[in-house]
């Protein structure tokens, strides 16, 4: 897909946490996967940059108008190449492959201890 994805979103603003996840759970939804990260966001008119810190590294995520998602990358400096076309998720499975670890979350305490550097997660750094 020339580098860029397409993925359905729904967001939606919850004020409760807690009564969200009683609703979750009276529809019977179970938890299978817990994932932490930190997220800045900035508007660039027709696209958004996000800066994400997860706890197995620091990601750039553009979203927007296709056609505006190359040249910004290029303008920040970034190598489109290099994009990602895997979810947090899936890069989770693989460096828990890779290292051999025994955890079922990312989450910052389960990796406070190590150092997980592009090759365990199976990518290209793209501001390399």
């Amino acid at each position: 897909m020339d580098g860029a994805l397409r993925r359905r979103e729904i967001e939606l603003v919850v004020d409760d946490f807690e009564r969200a996840r009683e609703l979750l759970r009276a529809l019977d939804y179970q938890i299978v996967f817990t994932y932490e990260k930190f997220r800045t966001i900035y508007d660039h008119g027709v696209t958004q940059v996000m800066l994400d810190e997860l706890p197995y590294g620091h990601f750039v995520e553009i979203e927007g108008e296709r056609a505006a998602l190359k040249p910004l990358a290029d303008h920040l400096g970034l190598s489109w190449p290099c994009a990602v076309p895997h979810s947090y998720h899936a890069l989770f499975e693989h460096v828990v492959d890779v290292r051999a670890l025994a955890i079922s979350d990312l989450t910052f305490e389960n990796f406070a201890d190590l150092e997980i550097g592009p090759a365990d997660l199976g990518v290209t750094p793209a501001d390399a």
